[in-house]
């Protein structure tokens, strides 16, 4: 048997950073600005793959094993100051298989929140 895969892939990337040069003021205390900075990004990928078969004689190729990927990937930073730091990232994956003839589908859902202190 004579067998042809074809893959295919796209990612996708933004970024966006700011910074306050003098700082952010706070309403509730007048005389106090936060030097803050935040950056974000997100990242989408897209992945395919296909194979196709074709029998001993035949030049005939029909598709035999496919599977996909979706996936989005926000992160974000924030920095309220050099000792106060803090960020998320997420991530949404949906796959599809069905390389052994039944088609398996599965899904990633993920939320991570953090912060740093520095004393």
């Amino acid at each position: 048997n004579a067998s042809k895969r074809t893959a295919r892939s796209m990612r996708l990337t933004a970024d966006y950073s700011f910074r306050s040069p003098n700082g952010l003021p706070l309403p509730f205390l007048r005389g106090l600005r936060l030097k803050s900075q935040l950056t974000m990004s997100v990242q989408i990928t897209r992945k395919s793959s296909q194979t196709f078969t074709a029998l001993a004689g035949s030049k005939d190729f029909k598709p035999t094993q496919a599977s996909s990927e979706f996936s989005i990937s926000p992160r974000a930073n924030y920095s309220f100051s050099s000792r106060v730091n803090g960020g998320l990232t997420a991530q949404w994956t949906d796959s599809r298989d069905n390389s052994r003839g039944a088609e398996r589908k599965s899904h990633v859902r993920e939320l991570g929140i953090w912060a740093e202190f520095s004393f």
